[in-house]
């Protein structure tokens, strides 16, 4: 006859000084206590519940990586790694209200599970995150992935993720090795030394989204001054070139991602860069007398338009060609002397490589 033996944590604060260890058939109670911890735990049964209790990852000294492991599924309500030590996870481990990465990095092995079903988004730093897969179950909207490998920081967010229900389960993790892409036309050479690799795990809805792939570590890649686009490879091994806009140190994906990738990484473009002068004298010298828009005849499908302050349109046209001299006729009639002097905003339009993108410029008219 196997014994139970009943642990309860009921303290606010429970600090631990080496490794918790859980013998099988041992049931814990964590309560809302909050457990920090300087060793890791050791799960061996079946009846630990920590689903309101908060874990701290927080070692400040030992031999990196301190292993947290379990044998059996584990549910922890708000965990947080502020550790001057790395940890390793191994076994399934469930977060159901917070996920925080303060300091100090986790590592998941190849055959664990780290799932994360709560609400608020997760963040992380090149100080703290993931070095493995997270799977983020459930969300809609936005989601973050603070991943990263040996290198340093690499996190993934989706954008738009609108049909999300509570039984979709997605999953990223950066890895060094991945499929050959094939290079489509436009597309001139990709980052082989780091991919990102995507699980959906989904036994619920999910048809897509918009991916944003951390620009970190990618200055020498682009070094010569190309410009970047995002590179997916689905269930059949076909490349798709998503395209891609800069933000916030992300490459943000100009298509909807699919919902049955396997792999993304970053290429290189000879995409054209569109220069907007800032300045308008129309003061008759052929000196900045008219609009000009540096690589405007490459993207001959464009359109460009001029407004005030106020937003109210003074000028538009389709297949805008740069013509510096005011007196030819291709300038259409448009009298840039009409211009009151102070600030307007230019938005040109184009399509390239099948992708609708913008350009948006406040220019100035002097006299």
């Amino acid at each position: 006859m196997k014994l139970a033996f009943t642990f309860i944590i009921s303290l606010v604060a429970f600090v631990a000084g080496a490794q918790i260890s859980i013998s099988p058939n041992t049931v814990v109670e964590g309560g809302s206590s909050t457990i920090v911890l300087s060793g890791g735990i050791a799960n061996r049964s079946d009846k630990t519940n920590l689903g309101g209790a908060t874990v701290v990852l927080g070692a400040t000294t030992g031999t990196p990586p301190i292993s947290t492991n379990t044998t059996n599924a584990i549910s922890i309500g708000k965990l947080e790694i502020n550790s001057n030590v790395d940890y390793s996870l191994s076994g399934l481990w469930i977060i159901n209200q917070d996920l925080k990465f303060t300091l100090g990095k986790l590592v998941t092995a190849p055959s664990s599970k780290l799932v994360y079903t709560g609400t608020a988004d997760i963040s992380g730093s090149s100080n703290s995150y993931i070095l493995g897969t997270l799977f983020v179950q459930g969300n809609a909207g936005l989601r973050t992935f603070p991943i990263g490998d040996a290198k340093g920081y690499a996190p993934v967010v989706l954008q738009q993720v609108a049909d999300a229900d509570k039984n979709t389960e997605l999953g990223f993790g950066v890895v060094s090795a991945g499929p050959a892409f094939t290079l489509g036309s436009g597309v001139l050479d990709y980052l082989k030394d780091r991919f990102w690799q995507f699980t959906n795990g989904s036994t619920g809805s999910y048809s897509g989204s918009q991916v944003w792939l951390s620009s970190n570590d990618t200055e020498t890649f682009f070094s010569d001054g190309k410009s970047a686009t995002v590179l997916e490879n689905d269930a059949t091994g076909t490349t798709n070139d998503l395209g891609a806009s800069t933000t916030s140190g992300y490459f943000a994906s100009n298509k909807l991602a699919s919902s049955s990738a396997r792999f993304y990484a970053i290429g290189k473009t000879d995409e054209i860069t569109l220069k907007v002068h800032k300045l308008i004298t129309p003061d008759g010298d052929t000196k900045n007398d008219v609009l000009f828009v540096e690589g405007i005849d490459s993207v001959p499908e464009n359109e460009v338009t001029i407004l005030d302050r106020w937003g109210v349109q003074f000028y538009k046209k389709k297949n805008f060609v740069n013509y510096p001299d005011a007196s030819l006729p291709q300038q259409e009639g448009v009298d840039y002397s009409k211009l009151a002097i102070g600030n307007y905003v230019v938005v040109v339009q184009y399509n390239e490589r099948g992708t609708t993108k913008s350009v948006k410029q406040m220019i100035t008219v002097l006299k």
